[in-house]
């Protein structure tokens, strides 16, 4: 059986709550484009590229589900076309991708996708990774 997680930002906030930024930087957007959820999303890379976790508690031995929402900054002006992010926890990871082409700050064509793993312990860090160098990189919201 296969258990969703909830992990979030509160909207509005000021800081990402329960976040950390590991390593790089990240940007919090509020109304540079539209969130696929509430009011913020993430820039997986802020000036570069940018690392971001969290825990939470787990059973060990669970299977758990993470569903997110991904586009990228429609601002972003380099030459590969497609921006990269990969995602962790319990020494698994998964690469995904996201295509630029013909996306808008009003129209960022979320895409939800989905990342499984099998708790380790009672506790698992979540990661997310920006996987492309430079700035405006992976856009992410709707962590759940």
């Amino acid at each position: 059986m296969i258990v969703k997680i909830a992990v979030s930002w509160r909207n509005g906030a000021s800081d990402i709550i329960g976040w950390s930024i590991i390593s790089g930087n990240v940007d919090y957007i509020g109304t540079t484009w539209t969130a696929s959820d509430g009011n913020r999303s993430i820039d997986l890379n802020g000036l570069v590229a940018g690392t971001i976790s969290q825990s939470i508690n787990t059973v060990d031995g669970s299977a758990y589900q993470v569903l997110f929402d991904m586009a990228t900054n429609p601002g972003y002006t380099g030459l590969d076309r497609i921006v990269r992010l990969g995602v962790s926890a319990a020494g698994e990871t998964t690469a995904y991708s996201f295509d630029i082409s013909g996306k808008t700050g009003v129209d960022m064509g979320w895409e939800q996708k989905s990342f499984v793993f099998t708790a380790t312990g009672t506790t698992t860090t979540l990661t997310f990774k920006s996987t492309i160098a430079g700035a405006g990189g992976p856009a992410l919201d709707n962590v759940g």
